[in-house]
């Protein structure tokens, strides 16, 4: 059996957080070629790993949650970084995917209400 040291799993853990933040933003940039120019693979793939990172620290563990909040942090670099999103992101007593869930329940209701009163 094999047996890592803690330093030997924290590369391990590194490498795969890297290869998934890789493949995600490949992900991406196959279905939005045109963000690979502008503003750029490395932009992007920085601002990717940028909310990958915050995923982590605040305990997500859906794939698919992490990733929808990575392709958000695409067009909205760091929007989860703004005070009042961040306070509603790390409210207490839910889990970090329903935080998630929620907020973004509430600014698609918002953005239908506005369509809804546009002239």
């Amino acid at each position: 059996m094999l047996t890592l040291s803690p330093t030997q799993w924290q590369e391990l853990a590194k490498h795969e957080a890297a290869n998934f933040c890789d493949a995600v933003t490949n992900q991406l940039l196959t279905d939005r070629p045109e963000m690979a120019s502008v503003p750029g693979r490395q932009v992007i793939s920085n601002r990717m790993r940028s909310a990958y990172t915050y995923a982590w620290e605040l305990g997500y563990s859906s794939t698919p949650h992490v990733t929808k909040l990575m392709y958000l942090a695409a067009d909205a670099p760091e929007f989860f970084r703004e005070p009042n999103i961040d306070k509603q992101l790390r409210k207490p007593g839910y889990p970090p995917e329903q935080r998630l869930d929620d907020y973004l329940a509430a600014v698609n209701y918002t953005i239908k209400g506005m369509k809804a009163w546009q002239p």
